[in-house]
């Protein structure tokens, strides 16, 4: 009997939920992050707990620090990163280096299979 395929991670509901989960993918605390925006620990954490909402100007450094459009982290919207895609991400963000290098290649290499394999059937 085949094993049942795990299911994927959910996509977070909130702003602060993104944010936080998001910011773990990088392995940054909130002092880290707090630091590279130029803003306090507290107030990150405030975000994270859904206390209070990040500034407009505050979405778009966040969301150069964190890597996904302004758009995800504020409605969390599925047309930006399905919850595999976000799976995805966050699992190659965790890795270290050389792994994502290696990653990349792997999916350099699918990707050109699937390719080559339509390129293949049409012909």
């Amino acid at each position: 009997m085949a094993e049942p395929k795990p299911k994927p991670k959910q996509i977070p509901s909130t702003t602060g939920a993104r944010i936080k989960v998001l910011r773990q993918a990088l392995g940054l605390s909130q002092d880290n992050l707090a630091t590279r925006l130029g803003i306090s620990r507290s107030l990150i954490a405030q975000w994270e707990t859904n206390r209070l909402s990040p500034h407009h100007v505050h979405f778009e450094h966040l969301s150069k620090e964190l890597n996904v459009h302004v758009t995800y982290l504020q409605s969390g919207s599925s047309s930006i990163l399905t919850g595999d895609e976000f799976t995805l991400i966050s699992e190659f963000r965790a890795c270290e280096l050389g792994d994502q290098k290696l990653l990349v290649e792997i999916a350099t290499t699918i990707s050109d299979k699937n390719v080559n394999n339509r390129r293949a059937a049409k012909k």
